[in-house]
């Protein structure tokens, strides 16, 4: 998976090698009030999670905020790794996981994700359902999603992972205790992208 060397954060050459269809789940904590109010009453590690269908994480997809500064308005969005909110919080702790799944469910993932881009308008941040996960309060609410229960939703409607709760109680950290998830990173968001880069540069 990682090694260290130092305080860097190392992935091995064949770490981020794609097995064939393979969705990969990015979890970080943003520097942000709000990231901090969650850590603070359910002292996760990570408070915001985004799904990507390739190794190089270029298109990653969740539910966030549409300004940096602003916390709303927020909705279906990609997230590049260097621009916007992850650019100015590239110190900040992140674990990629990968799992890999039959062709059937990574197209079906993919295509919904697609789909629900062309229509992203259609879809709102699900505000009220994020406070009460929690609470451990499951509560779905047509076209609203917070990162976490998106992300949930994508698997769970493709069959991709059986997951442990319903997709409305689904928090960021819950992904790290899943055995089915293979950890391919752990360290500091800058690390990751810098080794991303260089291999695109390749």
């Amino acid at each position: 998976m990682v090694s260290a060397k130092g305080s860097v954060s190392i992935i091995s050459e064949n770490d981020l090698v794609t097995p064939q269809n393979s969705i990969y789940i990015l979890l970080t904590k943003f520097d942000t009030i709000i990231s901090k109010i969650i850590a603070l009453f359910t002292n996760d590690k990570y408070t915001h999670a985004a799904i990507a269908f390739d190794a190089d994480l270029h298109d990653v997809y969740s539910f966030s905020r549409k300004y940096v500064n602003f916390p709303l308005p927020a909705g279906l969005r990609t997230e590049p790794l260097n621009k916007g909110i992850y650019k100015i919080n590239e110190q900040m702790s992140c674990a990629l996981f990968r799992i890999q799944v039959d062709s059937d469910s990574y197209n079906r993932a993919r295509h919904e994700v697609k789909k629900m881009m062309r229509h992203r308008k259609r879809f709102e941040y699900n505000i009220i359902g994020l406070f009460l996960c929690k609470l451990g309060i499951a509560y779905k609410r047509r076209r609203h999603y917070f990162c976490s229960e998106f992300v949930a939703t994508i698997l769970t409607d493709s069959n991709a992972l059986c997951l442990p709760k319903v997709p409305s109680l689904m928090r960021p950290n819950d992904y790290t205790q899943m055995p089915e998830l293979e950890c391919v990173y752990i360290g500091e968001l800058r690390c990751l992208r810098k080794y991303l880069e260089g291999c695109h540069a390749l």
